[in-house]
């Protein structure tokens, strides 16, 4: 995959020109991209904890130190994304508490 430079947007470009490509030639999209285009910027505002309506690459910029930075997040969030199913529904939380400095206070069970 060749996008010209280090730079999430540029990324993003190549996706979405992929994505018209794809509808151009009449191919259906695949699960994987729906999920992807259907799911992954609500994912990543979660994960994230960003409320706006700028684009996920926009999202992933601001919480990096440049474009370069941002592109290299991204590859980790979108494997954690397309692996979420195989964790429980605690594990996520557990992880997007931890991600964003949470301790949660574990207390036992009393009888």
């Amino acid at each position: 995959m060749y996008i010209g430079g280090a730079s999430i947007f540029q990324l993003e470009s190549f996706i979405n020109g992929y994505v018209m490509a794809r509808s151009e030639l009449n191919m259906p999209s695949t699960d994987r991209e729906n999920d992807f285009f259907e799911n992954f910027h609500n994912w990543l505002q979660e994960r994230l904890d960003a409320r706006t309506t700028k684009s996920w690459s926009s999202i992933i910029l601001f919480r990096s130190f440049n474009e370069r930075d941002a592109l290299k997040r991204f590859f980790p969030l979108w494997e954690e994304f397309r692996n979420r199913g195989d964790r429980s529904l605690a594990e996520e939380i557990e992880a997007i508490a931890a991600d964003r400095g949470i301790r949660e206070e574990r207390t036992k069970n009393l009888v």
